[in-house]
């Protein structure tokens, strides 16, 4: 395992239950999600939200995940195939594009100042944080994936 920033890189697929998370956008709007595997139980699922991108989507949807594991008292590992959703926690801001091409509606921009205000709020908690790369090449589509490739 290589940790830097707390993000582990490992080569081997989860065997225990862990949450997975996904964002998905065509271009008009997004949306997130989180999975759990193996059991492909989803654990919670956003609204579609009016503009954004995939990584906006991608981002909200880690957080919220990390948010969701802090909530319920659950081991703080969380895996995502977005390496900017993990640069953007690392750095906790989403250094989004969106906004001067206009996708970004008002709402979504105040969900990603609550969202990047969460991880200022809570350095101690992301410490503990074990974010991991879902290796998609090796083990196929992450199991929080809307399947809409």
């Amino acid at each position: 395992i290589n940790k830097s920033n707390n993000i582990a890189t490992v080569n081997v697929k989860p065997t225990e239950e862990v949450l997975t998370v996904d964002g998905a956008s065509n271009g008009k709007n997004c949306e997130f999600q989180a999975v759990w595997y193996p059991s492909g139980k989803k654990a919670f699922s956003s609204k579609v939200f009016d503009g954004g991108t995939n990584n906006i989507a991608e981002f909200l949807g880690l957080v919220l995940a990390i948010k969701h594991l802090k909530d319920k008292e659950l081991p703080l590992i969380v895996y995502t195939d977005s390496v900017t959703a993990i640069s953007w926690v690392r750095g906790k801001k989403a250094n989004t594009t969106a906004r001067s091409t206009g996708k970004l509606t008002s709402e979504l921009d105040n969900l990603l100042k609550k969202t990047e205000q969460f991880l200022v709020n809570n350095n101690d908690l992301m410490k503990k944080v074990k974010i991991m790369k879902w290796e998609t090449k090796e083990w196929g589509e992450i199991p929080a994936d809307f399947g809409r490739k």
